[in-house]
């Protein structure tokens, strides 16, 4: 049944610009409140969490995918075919206010929108295939591809968040409290005085000499201690899995209290690419074809 056939749902899409910008306008003020807390290891915040933002909204034949992009990266849509440019949205370098943009693509299923028209071509596992329904998936970060010889990063997603809804839950964007803890919940690994326990995510607070480790690397609680002070352990590893240090830190991750490398791994690894860095700056070309339709959710 099409969008045109089923009116709830076409009433539904109808409301929902307002009630996406409304989430996503109480999660930035969220975010944004949290960032500049001084609870927070700041040096340690990658830099997709911070800045303004182009939020996209796409409607395809399944649900709406939405994705968020830095103000400062300009995005281009062009036809497969002829490269005629269907639709453009500018580089922004000092965006006083965020974005918000919605598009139709009438005949074409949400997975094919996150591989085809988001990500530029690239498979990010979403987990979603056409016609059947997968409720509410996404994620809180740029996905990245990973040459497990040379451990480079080797492609990372333009996008810096992504959520897609399929029809039967597009109630999703009318929770605005659940919008603030998914802003607190981003911004828990950076938090100091946290009460951390065994497999927490945490995220480096500083750089660690000689050992790899840079602000903002993810690291998991092995151990939490008591005696003889209370401490935590913590354990980085490769984007391959492999443990390159432990580190031992105070309770509050404010101070460094022993650290083990393994020496041979960091010598004989390639070096990595900041894994917390995200495109900015530039301008990212799409395919499409002429059934895109901006500035509407509604299909005609």
């Amino acid at each position: 049944m099409s969008v045109q056939e089923n009116p709830e749902l076409h009433a539904q899409l109808e409301r929902l610009p307002e009630q996406i910008r409304t989430y996503y306008d109480t999660y930035f003020t969220e975010l944004r409140k949290g960032l500049a807390s001084p609870d927070l290891f700041s040096e340690a915040v990658p830099d997709f969490l911070r800045g303004r933002k182009k939020v996209l909204t796409i409607s395809g034949t399944d649900g709406v995918v939405v994705a968020h992009f830095p103000a400062e990266l300009g995005l281009t849509w062009s036809d497969r075919g002829s490269g005629e440019v269907l639709l453009r949205f500018p580089i922004e370098r000092n965006a006083e206010a965020d974005r918000y943009e919605f598009v139709a693509y009438p005949y074409a299923p949400s997975s094919e929108i996150v591989e085809e028209i988001v990500s530029g071509g690239e498979d990010v596992e979403a987990g979603i295939s056409p016609g059947v329904p997968w409720g509410v998936g996404g994620f809180n970060e740029p996905q990245r591809k990973v040459d497990p010889q040379t451990e480079q990063v080797t492609w990372q997603a333009p996008w810096t968040r992504l959520v897609y809804a399929d029809y039967n839950n597009l109630s999703y964007f009318q929770d605005t409290e659940r919008a603030k803890s998914e802003a607190r919940k981003d911004l828990e690994p950076y938090l100091r005085d946290m009460d951390h326990k065994e497999l927490d995510e945490v995220r480096a607070p500083g750089n660690i000499e000689g050992t790899g480790i840079k602000a903002g690397d993810r690291g998991i609680v092995l151990e939490v201690f008591e005696h003889p002070r209370p401490a935590l352990l913590v354990e980085y590893a490769d984007l391959e899995g492999q443990t390159k240090a432990l580190v031992t830190y105070s309770i509050d991750l404010e101070e460094v209290l022993d650290v083990f490398v393994d020496r041979d791994f960091l010598e004989n690894r390639e070096p990595v690419s900041d894994q917390d860095g995200t495109v900015r700056d530039g301008t990212l070309d799409f395919q499409a074809d002429e059934r895109m339709i901006p500035g509407q959710l509604v299909h005609a």
